[in-house]
């Protein structure tokens, strides 16, 4: 997330054609994500920590916390939606809103090829995620087709379950959504 008072123009770091999936996620996090969730990832102020599993276990399922990522706190509290992730986390659901920090929608602020690099950073890099999982080689792998589609254009967070629905994604879209539990 951006520092306070930081401007969009000032933070916002341009993904360069030949940088990979890793070097791009870890840009953003610095540019974009650190202000709120640290360095590290290990939550700062009412920011929830990525590390230590945390981000998995609120989202089990990656669609939902790209769309969390994209829409932000505002589009689910607008739409209503009290509990974002995993209604049965362990530790307790997370409720929108509730730790008094304002998760910003990056829809239209950085591209969908980032939004998943700096998903796929929090989970595997920060969270420790298996990058033997099926999930890792299917979204966040250097390799990934849906990463390069997204990253080409091909696709977007909007269809991305219509274009892989083959391979079992699952619809990230642009409108709130209760997350799903772990299955």
């Amino acid at each position: 997330m951006f520092p306070r008072g930081l401007p969009v123009a000032v933070a916002f770091v341009c993904l360069l054609p030949a940088q990979s999936l890793e070097d791009r996620a870890q840009q953003l996090l610095a540019a974009k994500c650190a202000g709120c969730h640290g360095a590290g990832g290990e939550g700062a102020g009412s920011a929830y920590a990525f590390v230590g599993g945390s981000v998995m276990k609120t989202f089990p399922h990656i669609e939902d916390q790209l769309r969390w990522v994209l829409l932000g706190t505002k589009n689910y509290k607008e739409a209503g939606i009290t509990v974002y992730g995993n209604p049965n986390r362990e530790g307790g659901p997370h409720i929108t809103g509730a730790s008094g920090g304002q998760m910003p929608g990056w829809k239209g602020n950085i591209t969908d090829a980032e939004i998943l690099a700096a998903v796929c950073h929090e989970r595997y890099d920060l969270a420790g995620a298996d990058q033997a999982s099926p999930e890792y080689a299917l979204w966040c792998s250097p390799e990934s087709e849906i990463y390069l589609a997204l990253k080409d254009g091909s696709a977007t967070l909007d269809n991305v379950h219509e274009k892989f629905a083959a391979k079992g994604v699952m619809e990230v879209g642009s409108t709130p959504v209760a997350g799903s539990p772990a299955a």
